[in-house]
């Protein structure tokens, strides 16, 4: 285990959710030069958690032994949650180092929703979270030019590396040596464990519903657990999630939706963005056939 001593990360992964950040903060944290806080998702800068915590218990989440030492928390880049996160992180940390993964929006919608219903946060249909477009978070969170542009309030341009969460997937080697080079790490580190993907959004289970009526009789759940074969345990509390399908009108409707944010970003960036814009490409996340509507379990 690292050692504790009073250190401020020197970056920071400030999102986007179901982006691959994991995938990145376990890679950065193999590099011998980079130092990652041991849990990930530290939201220090939220609200409730910078007030709460204070800047001591922040400081002990890194180790000094690193030169460059970070942090991820994809709910940085929530403005529509909380709106004064960077202005927080600035104040504290004004010299940081961002790096900010956005993936095609539609896809990451997928994954979010995916994510949401397998842990019990969702019971609506896929089709029902993105009908209604005003204050809706799955789709503001994909609004990566509207996120970062809280963040160009006080950064300058040369503190923030932006990365397509596709070129993680497909070009890694060469993607983390850009990172590490941003960060002032060895660019040329490589490692076998880089090959590993953490954290898929595939292959979700979602706790049945009774299930949560048998957790309010106390130890009931946790007797049956002990008296029954592991697999035979999951498969009576929970129930396989299919990736749901947009439909065409749907990619179509959401790609509108998106359509001035991806033309800022794409300007910003210059990168090429007009798979973002084609209804007609299937999203990678769309692994199943069917048109799935989830029905309430």
């Amino acid at each position: 285990m690292e050692s504790k001593s009073s250190s401020l990360p020197t970056f920071i992964v400030i999102g986007a959710m179901k982006s691959g950040t994991s995938s990145l903060h376990n890679y950065l944290s193999m590099h011998p030069e980079i130092g990652m806080s041991l849990k990930k998702e530290l939201d220090f800068f939220k609200s409730k958690i910078f007030i709460s915590n204070g800047l001591d218990w922040y400081k002990n989440q890194f180790s000094d032994q690193y030169p460059f030492r970070g942090e991820s928390s994809p709910n940085y880049t929530k403005y529509h949650d909380d709106s004064g996160i960077a202005e927080r992180m600035h104040k504290t940390l004004p010299n940081i180092k961002l790096i900010y993964l956005v993936r095609n929006p539609l896809e990451r919608i997928v994954s979010h929703y995916v994510h949401n219903y397998s842990n019990g946060g969702e019971s609506r249909a896929l089709h029902e979270v993105i009908e209604n477009k005003v204050n809706n978070k799955y789709l503001e969170t994909g609004l990566y030019m509207f996120q970062l542009k809280q963040f160009l309030k006080y950064y300058e341009r040369d503190q923030i590396l932006l990365i397509k969460s596709d070129d993680l997937k497909t070009k890694r080697a060469q993607t983390l040596s850009d990172i590490f080079l941003f960060l002032g790490a060895r660019p040329d580190y490589h490692d076998i464990r880089f090959e590993d993907v953490f954290h898929k959004s595939i292959n979700k289970t979602r706790q049945r519903s009774f299930v949560r009526d048998l957790k309010k009789i106390p130890y009931l759940l946790r007797i049956i657990s002990k008296i029954t074969p592991q697999k035979i345990f999951q498969r009576f509390t929970k129930k396989q999630v299919e990736t749901p399908v947009l439909s065409p009108h749907e990619k179509e409707s959401l790609i509108k939706y998106y359509e001035d944010d991806i033309n800022e970003l794409e300007h910003f960036t210059k990168w090429d963005l007009s798979d973002w814009r084609n209804p007609l490409l299937p999203l990678p996340e769309q692994l199943s056939n069917r048109s799935c509507r989830f029905a309430r379990i």
